[in-house]
C-alpha cells in the first residue's frame, strides 16, 4: 500500500487509540470511519488546492477541510 491509501491507513489508526472502546459497539468501524474521514479531508484539501493552482497556503486549505468536518460540516447544514 503506497500514497494516499497508506497514509489513510496510518490515520486510521492513530485514531484507533483515541477510540473509547466501553462506549463504541464496533471499535473497528468506529476507527475506519473516525480515521477515514480526516484522512479523505486532507486529501480533498490538497486536490483543491491543486485545482486552483498550488496557490495559497496548503497549511490553511487543510486547517478549514478539518475545520469542515470537526464542525460535522455544519455550514452545509
Amino acid at each position: 500500500m503506497t500514497g494516499p491509501a497508506r497514509e489513510a491507513g496510518v490515520a486510521e489508526r492513530a485514531f484507533f487509540r483515541h477510540v473509547p472502546t466501553k462506549e463504541v459497539a464496533d471499535t473497528d468501524l468506529a476507527a475506519e470511519v473516525g480515521g477515514s474521514a480526516p484522512a479523505a479531508a486532507l486529501v480533498v484539501a490538497v486536490e483543491n488546492w491543486g485545482r486552483h493552482g498550488c496557490t495559497g497556503d496548503l497549511g490553511d486549505v487543510a486547517a478549514a477541510s478539518l475545520d469542515l468536518v470537526r464542525s460535522g460540516l455544519a455550514p452545509l447544514a
